[in-house]
C-alpha cells in the first residue's frame, strides 16, 4: 500500500523536525505492504526548515513554496508533487507538524482505515488531544444545521469509533480514489475551510467519515482569529479578520459550496458583522466610542 503524507510548513523548524521525528518512525515501524512516501513543502521559511528536513530526513522530498501558500495552498502544491510521480499511490495522509503521534495509535489508525475501506470508501480521522490538560482538540465535525453555514459540533472517538460529516486535516487517512477524483484540497481557500470543504466534498460524493477510537497523538489547540486580532495592531487586526487567508474571500467560497444558495449574502452580513466586532471589541479606544453612540460590544471567536 503505497502511502503519500502531504505536510505544509513554514518557518516552523523544531516543530517541524520534532514532528517528523515521531511520524516517520511510527509508520515505518508498521510492517508491508505500507510503504510511506513524504511530501512536505517549505513555504518560504526563512529559519531554516528545508534544510533542515533534509540533512534529518533525506527520505522526505522538500518542495519549495513561496512563502505565500498558507495551509491550504501548501497541502495542494505537495499534492501537485505527487501527481508527477511516476507510480500512483493507493492511500494519502493530511499531516500537521504541530502533531505529535503515538507509534500505537498510527498502528492502530492504519488497521482500522484498512478495515474499513475493505467495504465501503472511508475516510479515518486520527484525533488529537492536548499534552498539557488531555482534553480533546482535534477530530471531527458533525452538523447541526443545513441552514446555518457554520453550524457544527466537534465530535471525538471517546467510546468509539464515530461517523461524522467532515474533520479538522491534522491526522486524515483518505483512500486515493476518493483523495483524487476530488482534486485534493482546494488551494483557493489558502488556509481556512479547506479540510471542513474536503469533508463535505467527499461526504457528498458517497465517501464515509469516521474519527477512530484511539487518539492519535497530540496537538494544542491554536488561537482563534478573535485572540489573534487582540494582540495586533489595528492594520494587522484587519487583514486578519476580512482581507487576509483567514477572512471573508475563503468563507464566502465556503458558504457558496456548503450553505443555502439563497442565504449566501445573509451569511457574508452575518459573518462580517461578526468581524467587525471582534475587531472593535479588541480596541479599547474604538470600544469606547461604540458605547459612545449606543452599541455595547462583545468579544466573539470565529472558525478558525
Amino acid at each position: 500500500m503505497r502511502l503519500a503524507v502531504l505536510i505544509a510548513s513554514h518557518n516552523r523548524r523544531e516543530t517541524t523536525v520534532e514532528g517528523l521525528r515521531r511520524l516517520i518512525p511510527a509508520l515505518e515501524a508498521i510492517p508491508p505492504p505500507l510503504r510511506p512516501h513524504y511530501f512536505l513543502v517549505e513555504d518560504g521559511s526563512t529559519d531554516g526548515t528545508g534544510d533542515a528536513v533534509r540533512l534529518e530526513f533525506p527520505q522526505v522530498r522538500v518542495i519549495q513554496g513561496s512563502g505565500a501558500l498558507f495551509w491550504a495552498g501548501g497541502m495542494a502544491l505537495a499534492y501537485a508533487e505527487v501527481q508527477r510521480q511516476p507510480k500512483p499511490f493507493d492511500v494519502y495522509l493530511l499531516f500537521n507538524d504541530d502533531v505529535r503521534v503515538d507509534a500505537g495509535a498510527v498502528s492502530s489508525c492504519v488497521a482500522t482505515f484498512d478495515e474499513l475501506n475493505r467495504t465501503h470508501p472511508s475516510v479515518l480521522v486520527g484525533a488529537c488531544t492536548s499534552a498539557e490538560t488531555g482534553a480533546y482538540t482535534y477530530g471531527g465535525w458533525m452538523r447541526t444545521s443545513r441552514i446555518k453555514v457554520l453550524g457544527f459540533n466537534q465530535v471525538f472517538g471517546e467510546g468509539g469509533r464515530r461517523e461524522v460529516d467532515t474533520f479538522n486535516g491534522n491526522f486524515v487517512l483518505i483512500p486515493a480514489r476518493v483523495f483524487e477524483s476530488l482534486g485534493g484540497l482546494d488551494g483557493e481557500y489558502r488556509h481556512a475551510y479547506a479540510d471542513l470543504d474536503f469533508g463535505l466534498r467527499a461526504q457528498r460524493q458517497g465517501a464515509r467519515i469516521f474519527v477512530n477510537e484511539v487518539p492519535v497523538g497530540t496537538c494544542e489547540r491554536g488561537t482563534t482569529l478573535a485572540d489573534r486580532a487582540s494582540r495586533m495592531d489595528v492594520h494587522s487586526a484587519w487583514r486578519t479578520l476580512i482581507t487576509g487567508p483567514s477572512g471573508l474571500t475563503p468563507f464566502v467560497r465556503f458558504a457558496c459550496r456548503h450553505g443555502v444558495p439563497g442565504l449566501v449574502p445573509i451569511y457574508f452580513c452575518h459573518e462580517l458583522s461578526t468581524r467587525l466586532r471582534i475587531l472593535l471589541a479588541s480596541r479599547p479606544q474604538i470600544r469606547a466610542i461604540g458605547r459612545a453612540v449606543g452599541g455595547r460590544l462583545s468579544p466573539h471567536s470565529v472558525h478558525r
